[in-house]
């Protein structure tokens, strides 16, 4: 089994486009997935990956004097080659010896299906409620969620909890930004009313000790914590954690994995990677008593897995090959696909902005990775209800270059926005919004259901029946529920995007009109229905804090004349779309109609 040569294989591989919308501002390096190729001299190859970027080991530069001219099997439990080339020798000697890798690992097989979690970063409450619902659509049934207190939490579980089913579990992982005990105790204890979060993990710094022992006594959920830190034994005198996660090498897990077993204290595998990564840690999963929890490999960041055939998932469970090696073969064709000779992603330059429910703005000027500190150092609130986050992207403008200097030039910017004064009556909740919708939308609906066929027939000065009113309203309400879940508004409405930028509201009317003037009475009143209803599914998922994201969060690019203020916050256009949209109307219908009405009481 002697190596007689080892390739290092540079790949960027994409992410999914929705995890993209916000791993390229935070994570984009990610992206670099190092594949190693190692030959024998029996001519098998055996393939591993490293995530250079996270990983508990890179591989040496110097690999190839360590290795090539070696037995692979002599060099199976040495760590310090690196991920990827450890997970290829582990391959390469299943392989050789026709035996699946988790044979090697020393110990007896536990499980045949091994429990696997989706990740998600930190996302608004629409956003994490999609990457679930996909989750759900992908065969997991749990997900681990990177909680920051920079977002309305509350309104985030009770958008996941809208879309996936009871039985689905989530892992909020604080990594230490609720900063103390004090705030962690005070928070935390406000999530246990929410049966489907299953646990904590690292919810203030790890090393104190008496601010996380504190935690564990007062809170009803299990608190996990990255296994070392603190040192294990203190960890397990104090009783400070009831789990671990645990990313290290092959040897260094199954001695920590030892340890785990004798406390009885469960834990799960964190290897970041593709397809590959995952089968590595199925592997080992299957032969490790207390792997118990779900593992996080990330897998279902990319967009592709990089191992035919594809990993699929069955209830949360993936299966441990049973094929010699890792069991699974690599996909060279995305491999030369994804190859490039560089090992770094930059961030595109950008912004944070965090947002109150009552219009106060700070702009920041870190990264994502250093907020987490910067933001409890502000001594920002903790999950504030309407609060969120969001990047405001450098657009090539003089306004972001201007916002830009300016937010460098003092780290942060604090302002006020939105609370314009002819917005002082908007309901900045989304309970007020959706109290304002169904009143506006029973005093049309109580209107018209006591409507004569003489008056029916009315028209008004531009020709326009109460009917025309009517069929007027749906297209507009399909469109904004159609922004609201980030889809093309003008097709939704039957505009294309060319003919409504290039007109104005009165002639994007009239093609509207054309669209459905012979539609008949009963049809017209179906669609206008069904377009209401669609204006409070899309709703259902959004929090406070979505409402005030802007128009263009919800529909990137150009909005197109008249609507150019696309910063305004997304709250105006629906209630401007709704509820303005159906009292305007009523109105008008009230004037055509109300000399008829008269009329009929003279008789």
């Amino acid at each position: 089994m002697k190596i007689t040569q080892i390739e290092l294989i540079h790949l960027d591989v994409p992410f999914t486009p929705h995890t993209n919308q916000h791993m390229q501002y935070w994570l984009p390096h990610w992206r670099i997935s190092q594949l190693c190729k190692i030959t024998l001299e029996n001519g098998l190859v055996g393939w591993g990956e490293t995530i250079p970027n996270y990983t508990w080991s890179k591989v040496p530069a110097d690999i190839a004097e360590r290795v090539v001219g070696r037995n692979a099997a002599e060099l199976l439990w040495q760590d310090e080659l690196g991920a990827g080339v450890q997970m290829a020798l582990f391959d390469a000697v299943g392989k050789a010896l026709n035996v699946p890798v988790y044979r090697l690992l020393g110990h007896k097989k536990m499980r045949e299906w091994c429990p696997i979690s989706w990740w998600a970063m930190d996302m608004p409450p629409a956003d994490w409620a999609e990457q679930c619902a996909e989750a759900v659509r992908q065969g997991y049934m749990s997900a681990k969620l990177k909680a920051r207190t920079w977002y309305d939490l509350h309104a985030a579980l009770q958008a996941i909890f809208a879309v996936v089913p009871e039985q689905f579990l989530l892992d909020l992982d604080f990594n230490a930004t609720l900063d103390n005990a004090a705030n962690a105790v005070k928070f935390l204890s406000t999530l246990e009313q929410y049966k489907q979060v299953a646990m904590f993990e690292s919810p203030i710094p790890q090393g104190d000790v008496a601010g996380n022992a504190q935690i564990r006594r007062r809170i009803d959920r299990p608190l996990a914590m990255h296994y070392g830190s603190p040192p294990i034994m203190t960890t397990l005198q104090e009783d400070v954690a009831d789990g671990f996660v645990l990313c290290a090498g092959a040897a260094a897990l199954l001695r920590q994995a030892h340890i785990c077993e004798e406390a009885s204290k469960p834990f799960w595998l964190q290897l970041v990677g593709t397809g590959v990564t995952t089968t590595w840690a199925a592997h080992l999963g299957a032969v490790l008593p207390q792997a118990k929890w779900p593992a996080i490999t990330c897998m279902n960041i990319y967009e592709a897995q990089l191992v035919q055939p594809a990993i699929e998932l069955r209830g949360g469970f993936l299966r441990v090959p049973e094929q010699p090696g890792l069991g699974v073969e690599i996909d060279l064709e995305a491999v030369e696909k994804y190859r490039v000779d560089y090992t770094w992603v930059d961030p595109p330059r950008h912004l944070y902005r965090y947002r109150r429910a009552n219009g106060e703005v700070t702009y920041y000027s870190c990264g994502k990775q250093e907020l987490h500190r910067v933001y409890p150092d502000d001594a920002q609130s903790v999950c504030e209800p309407g609060s969120t986050l969001d990047v405001v992207a450098d657009d090539g403008g003089a306004e972001f270059a201007e916002l830009y200097s300016a937010v460098h030039a003092g780290r942060t910017l604090r302002r006020q926005e939105f609370r314009a004064q002819d917005e002082s009556d908007i309901p900045y909740t989304k309970t007020a919004l959706l109290a304002e919708i169904g009143e506006a939308w029973a005093e049309l609906n109580n209107y018209i259901a006591h409507l004569s066929d003489e008056a029916w027939a009315q028209t008004d000065a531009q020709g326009w029946s109460p009917k025309d009113h009517l069929a007027h309203l749906a297209p507009w309400a399909r469109g904004i529920a159609a922004l609201l879940r980030r889809q093309p508004r003008w097709a939704a409405m039957g505009l294309a995007d060319q003919i409504y930028r290039t007109h104005d509201v009165d002639q994007a009317n009239d093609l509207l009109h054309a669209q459905t003037k012979d539609r008949p009475l009963t049809g017209v009143l179906l669609d206008l229905a069904d377009a209401h209803q669609q204006v409070l599914l899309a709703l259902a998922p959004l929090s406070d804090a979505d409402l005030l994201r802007p128009y263009a969060y919800y529909q990137p690019g150009p909005v197109g004349a008249p609507f150019t203020d696309s910063e305004r916050p997304i709250i105006g256009w629906i209630i401007g779309n709704t509820v303005e949209h159906y009292r305007e109307h009523l109105a008008w219908l009230r004037e055509l109609i109300e000399p008829v009405e008269q009329k009929e009481l003279l008789h």
